[in-house]
């Protein structure tokens, strides 16, 4: 039985500061808890995808019908000379380093379309 949730925020451990463990054992995990898919979003980077491609097609060799979806976490700022300002500025006053870290959103990316060899689902 699946469950109709795919989770499409995780980071393993080629995320610099809050990831852990390799693409396989999140898949294996999802997977074993009813998943049928798992996206890997990682800060700014994607180094995984070819753990993940490896593991997706060692899971599919095995008769596992899971998907792995990928993905990176980065940071969009709406101005970087206003931010770089800002940033300058909260050098000299700590105090305001709050605020100038709202001044930044957070944006989950995912590749929609990929078309090199192995990466399609």
């Amino acid at each position: 039985m699946t469950i109709p949730f795919v989770n499409l925020h995780a980071h393993d451990g080629f995320s610099v500061g809050d990831g852990l463990g390799y693409p396989d054992k999140h898949f294996d995990f999802a997977y074993s808890n009813g998943l049928d898919a798992h996206s890997i979003t990682n800060h700014g980077n994607m180094n995984s995808v070819p753990h993940m491609v490896s593991h997706i097609k060692k899971m599919r060799s095995e008769g596992k019908n899971f998907k792995a979806i990928y993905g990176m976490e980065a940071y969009f700022l709406p101005s970087i000379s206003d931010w770089r300002e800002e940033y300058e500025e909260q050098k000299k006053e700590k105090k305001r380093k709050k605020k100038v870290e709202e001044n930044k959103y957070r944006v989950d990316l995912r590749a929609l379309y990929l078309k090199f060899r192995g990466l399609v689902n």
